[in-house]
């Protein structure tokens, strides 16, 4: 049986975002940060939810100044290699491991820079300019908490990178999120 009452502290943390916004993005991502796994299986049915491999699917909790959403990744799930600018995000792993794959420009493309991986319960965050891919290597499937400060979000400064092809790919700027595999919102730079 769900333990009723984690689901009534999301759901009490929801309701204290429709009665007032956080003053800035750290509140809000410490709002969320004592949640675990279990809160957002109550109140969405995560455990429900299968997800294939390589797929990522996003379940949406909170979308206003700041961006709150849970990421299913199957396994084998990856991102392409993409970079941002002048953008913050943090992520919360709740259930298997995430990897980040670093990369760095050079003269002509990209140059391998390292990997970290974040396990259940550990946290992580980015704030600037980076270059990465995000994959989920867990022997099973992989659940993170994903936030986003969109003050300073814009669409059009996602960059994606073909590294079979070489080629860098600019995000069109008409989507609310980020569609990697959906090549009408890419545009060849």
């Amino acid at each position: 049986m769900k333990s009723a009452e984690k689901s009534v502290r999301l759901a009490g943390i929801l309701r204290q975002l429709a009665d007032r916004a956080p003053q800035d993005f750290e509140e809000f991502c410490n709002m969320f940060l004592n949640l675990s796994y279990a809160d957002f299986d109550d109140c969405y049915g995560l455990s429900d939810i299968s997800v294939k491999t390589e797929e990522c699917l996003a379940v949406p909790v909170f979308r206003g100044p700041y961006i709150a959403e849970v990421l299913l990744w199957g396994p084998d799930a990856y991102t392409p290699v993409f970079d941002f600018r002048k953008f913050k995000f943090r992520i919360m792993v709740l259930q298997g491991a995430i990897t980040k794959v670093r990369y760095r420009k050079n003269e002509t493309y990209l140059d391998y820079d390292g990997v970290d991986s974040w396990f259940c319960g550990q946290r992580f965050q980015v704030n600037g300019t980076f270059v990465q891919s995000l994959l989920n290597n867990f022997y099973g499937r992989s659940v993170t908490l994903n936030f986003y400060d969109t003050s300073e979000f814009n669409l059009s400064d996602i960059r994606v990178f073909d590294t079979l092809q070489r080629k860098v790919f600019q995000l069109s700027g008409g989507s609310f999120s980020c569609p990697w595999y959906q090549p009408d919102a890419l545009t060849a730079t």
